[in-house]
C-alpha cells in the first residue's frame, strides 16, 4: 500500500486499495488504522498540491474515522460506498 503517493491516481488507487479491505475485527484492522493515518499526515503536510489540492472532502472524513468504521459496521459500509462513488466522480473530472 503506497501512503505517499504522487499523484492523483496513486492516491485514488492507494485509497480504493483501503476502503475494499473487509474489516475483520483482527489486527489488520490496526494496520488499516495505522495507514489512514499516515496517509492523512502525508496529505497534510508533504504531498505534492497536486495531489490533495482536488481531492474530496470524504476523503479527509474517511481517513479520519478509521476508528467508528470498525466499530459500526453500518456506519462503514455507507461511508465505504460514498468514498468509492466520490473517487469515480474525481477520476472522471480529471480526464473530462
Amino acid at each position: 500500500m503506497n501512503i505517499r503517493p504522487a499523484t492523483a491516481e496513486e492516491l485514488r488507487s492507494t485509497l480504493k486499495e483501503i476502503a475494499r479491505r473487509p474489516s475483520t475485527g483482527d489486527g489488520d484492522d490496526a494496520h488499516i488504522q495505522r495507514a489512514c493515518l499516515l496517509l492523512r499526515r502525508y496529505l497534510q503536510g508533504a504531498a505534492p498540491a497536486s495531489v490533495s489540492s482536488c481531492m474530496p472532502e470524504i476523503v479527509w472524513h474517511y481517513l479520519s474515522d478509521a476508528d467508528i468504521r470498525r466499530k459500526d459496521q453500518v456506519f462503514a459500509t455507507a461511508q465505504t460506498d460514498a468514498l468509492l462513488g466520490a473517487l469515480v466522480e474525481w477520476e472522471g473530472e480529471e480526464f473530462s
